[in-house]
C-alpha cells in the first residue's frame, strides 16, 4: 500500500510539472503581401502557384516563369510551448501553405518564412529554382 502511494505521488508531481510549464499561445498572423516570383525551370508551361487558405488561391505562371503571388492574411492555429520551448508552431509564416504545382501535382512546398528567406534581386523579384 505504501509502495502504491509512493508511485501515485510521483505521478502526481510529474503531471503537475508537465502541466505547469505548458502554455497555449495564439501567434500573430501574417500581413497580406504580393511577392514577385521568377520560377527558374526548363519548362515553365503548366506551372501554377497555389496558396492554401480558407480556399485555395491559384496563380498562373507566364511563359517566362514569372508570377505575382498575392498572399492574403492566412488562418492561424494555436501554438504550444513548454517552459519556453515551442512544441507546436501554429504561425502561418512557418506552415508550408504555398505550393508550386505542375499539371496538378505539387512539385515544391514553401512557407512564407522560407520565401522571405530567399534573397531578392535588386528589382524585388524572388528567384525560385525547381
Amino acid at each position: 500500500m505504501v509502495q502504491a502511494f509512493k508511485w501515485l505521488s510521483i505521478l502526481v508531481v510529474i503531471a503537475i510539472a508537465v502541466c505547469a510549464g505548458l502554455i497555449r499561445a495564439y501567434p500573430t498572423g501574417n500581413t497580406p503581401r504580393t511577392y514577385n516570383l521568377l520560377i527558374e525551370t526548363k519548362e515553365p508551361r503548366g506551372l501554377s502557384v497555389e496558396v492554401l487558405s480558407d480556399r485555395t488561391l491559384a496563380f498562373a505562371v507566364d511563359d517566362a516563369g514569372r508570377v505575382a503571388l498575392q498572399v492574403p492574411s492566412l488562418p492561424r492555429t494555436c501554438s504550444w510551448q513548454w517552459f519556453g520551448l515551442k512544441i507546436v508552431d501554429g504561425s502561418p509564416k512557418t506552415r508550408k501553405l504555398i505550393r508550386v504545382v505542375r499539371n496538378g501535382t505539387a512539385v515544391r512546398r514553401l512557407s512564407i518564412a522560407q520565401l522571405e528567406g530567399i534573397q531578392p534581386s535588386p528589382d524585388g523579384t524572388i528567384k525560385l529554382r525547381l
